[in-house]
């Protein structure tokens, strides 16, 4: 399935994206991730909702290198879409032959083991990997409570992501260290948590106030 890239999510404009004309390795590589996605659907929407998402997000922060913007449409292809040891390698194997060596080696410090703490994750990672990292929890943050399903489900992904990213800001804030543009990107994901936690509490308020008010 090839989806064009003029596409984008109207997060960013044609302007800020640079990508009116993606290059060919971005396309690849975005049709690449579409297909090895197909089967899965973020919160009620097709995947590749979150993938242009992250993709819009990435160009919104100035990350728009085409190297980087492939590892962005590919971020989550080795931790979402394998399901054994073997069928890992191939797929890692596919990146590498078809992407290349350091866009394969991006892509495997963006997927995280459950036993890796988080601090030696984020400390592993390159720049080429960390920014689309940071692309990325951008977008989940932005689509906390969100991304389908009913209120009550909505509000138990809120009340379990929540903390889990708030926690994670001073690992970011760590392996970002000097670099400007990293921090600002880090700030930005801060008034997005920040945003997202005061719309659920906002709403959840004004229900329990109609539901006083007028009843049942």
């Amino acid at each position: 399935m090839a989806i064009r890239l003029t596409t984008l999510p109207s997060t960013a404009s044609r302007k800020t994206t640079g990508l009116t004309e993606p290059s060919a390795l971005v396309q690849e590589a975005f049709n690449y991730a579409v297909d090895r996605h197909r089967d899965q659907h973020y919160g009620d929407r097709n995947y590749n909702f979150h993938l242009l998402n992250v993709m819009a997000c990435m160009a919104e922060l100035g990350f728009t290198s085409p190297s980087e913007m492939a590892v962005c449409a590919l971020h989550d292809v080795l931790e979402d879409t394998v399901h054994s040891e073997g069928n890992f390698n191939q797929v890692l194997l596919e990146i590498r032959s078809q992407f290349g060596e350091d866009i394969a080696r991006y892509v495997l410090q963006l997927t995280r083991q459950k036993h890796v703490p988080l601090e030696l994750y984020y400390s592993r990672m390159e720049d080429a990997a960390f920014r689309p990292k940071l692309a990325d929890r951008l977008s989940n943050v932005r689509n906390l409570g969100n991304t389908g399903g009913n209120e009550e489900e909505r509000k138990l992904q809120a009340d379990k992501l929540f903390p889990k990213w708030r926690d994670e800001q001073p690992y970011l804030i760590s392996r970002a260290g000097d670099s400007k543009e990293m921090v600002r990107a880090i700030f930005k994901i801060g008034d997005a948590l920040n945003h997202a936690r005061g719309r659920i509490i906002h709403e959840k308020y004004v229900k329990e106030l109609l539901t006083d008010y007028f009843g049942g």
